[in-house]
C-alpha cells in the first residue's frame, strides 16, 4: 500500500503526480482506503496490520561454496534483489526512502 497524507495513516506522502512510477507502485492504494473499501464489498471486523510492513529490509542468504553453482552467483549480486535496478527510467525513486513512502499490509476481515 502508499501511505496517504491522510490523519488516519502514519503521515507519509501520497504518490507524486509529477514523478514516473512503476506499474506496481501505480497498483498500490492508500492504506486509509483498504478499511472502506473491504466494508463496502461487504467485509466486518475488517484489521489492517501493518505491524510487518518494511518495504526494505535485508535477508540473509548462505554462501554457496562453490564458484561453478549458479544459485551463488545469484546470492552474491546485490542487484539481484532489488527492483528496477539499472534502469534508468525509474533511477529517480533511489532518492526516496520505499519505507517511508510505502508498507506492506495484512487485511484480514470476516465475511458474514
Amino acid at each position: 500500500t502508499v501511505k496517504s497524507s491522510s490523519s488516519n495513516d502514519s503521515g507519509a506522502a501520497a504518490l507524486d503526480e509529477n514523478e514516473k512510477w512503476p506499474l506496481c507502485m501505480q497498483m498500490f492504494i492508500a492504506q486509509s482506503s483498504i478499511r472502506p473499501m473491504c466494508e463496502a464489498l461487504g467485509f466486518n471486523d475488517v484489521k489492517v496490520d501493518d505491524t510487518d510492513g518494511k518495504m526494505v529490509y535485508e535477508i540473509e542468504l548462505p554462501i554457496a561454496e562453490e564458484e561453478d553453482d549458479d544459485d551463488a552467483s545469484l546470492a552474491l549480486n546485490p542487484e539481484r534483489h532489488q527492483v528496477h535496478v539499472g534502469s534508468e527510467e525509474f533511477q529517480h525513486l533511489e532518492k526516496y526512502n520505499m519505507d517511508e513512502l510505502c508498507v506492506r499490509v495484512c487485511v484480514v476481515g470476516t465475511k458474514p
